[in-house]
């Protein structure tokens, strides 16, 4: 049961992370349930949600393919900016701090219901200019810089982000998003891991059910247009959101 328990929960992970940018969503409270630390959580969370990212990748390999370019500079500077995030939470511990994610998580879902109207103004570019490029890295870098710090609910912000500089569908970003947050998960996992011991069979099992969940997602989202899309990822960031100020 226990393990059936953590496969469920990693399908339905990967499903949120592939689609929403919200695993730990589902992930997070499963794991705690099962009786796991916070700290353990998150550790076991992150490693299985980098073989969601490769279910999500391998279901959007052709999106990814098209936009290769661009990808790898968004991963690059996301990893970058991941990395200085973490020697942040070293020096400046994001207790501090940690009240603000409601707000970023809820500008996130505002960037969302409003980039519709405001990739209008680069929807007709056909080429991003060099200009752009570097303006599209420098905020990934910084969303980077997010993910390494706090973490809560990066794959939307990412998302927002990139869907206001890049004119692409939201499916096209969405892959693009799966593949930066898969490289980023398993920065963070390989740091983690080299301090705490991980339970190598939940990562597994549940990582088995995150890969599933995380090749299914982009498939179901070719049925769905950008704009219901981008509505129920915004309604579940405002969701988030709400939760974050509530327990905060």
């Amino acid at each position: 049961m226990f393990y059936l328990i953590l496969i469920i929960a990693g399908i339905f992970s990967g499903i949120f992370a592939s689609v929403a940018g919200m695993a730990s969503i589902v992930s997070y409270p499963v794991l705690m349930a099962l009786g796991y630390s916070p700290v353990m959580a998150n550790v076991l969370s992150t490693g299985s949600l980098v073989l969601s990212g490769l279910g999500s990748v391998t279901s959007s390999y052709n999106l990814i393919k098209k936009n290769i370019k661009i990808t790898i500079g968004i991963v690059i500077s996301a990893l970058l900016g991941g990395t200085l995030g973490s020697y942040l939470l070293i020096s400046l511990p994001k207790d501090n701090f940690e009240h603000l994610v409601p707000y970023f998580v809820l500008l996130s879902a505002v960037l969302l219901f409003f980039s519709g109207k405001l990739s209008n103004i680069t929807s007709n570019i056909k080429k991003i200019s060099k200009k752009r490029y570097l303006v599209i890295l420098g905020a990934s870098l910084l969303v980077g810089v997010y993910i390494g710090y706090f973490g809560s609910g990066a794959g939307l912000m990412l998302v927002s982000v990139l869907l206001l500089l890049i004119p692409a569908s939201f499916v096209e970003i969405n892959a693009i998003k799966n593949f930066t947050t898969m490289m980023t998960n398993l920065l963070s996992f390989i740091i983690y891991q080299a301090n705490v011991s991980v339970h190598w069979s939940t990562i597994i099992v549940m990582g088995v059910g995150m890969f599933i969940g995380g090749y299914l997602g982009p498939k179901i989202m070719l049925y769905f247009p950008d704009r219901m899309l981008k509505l129920f990822v915004g309604v579940c960031a405002l969701g988030l959101s709400g939760y974050l100020f509530y327990v905060g």
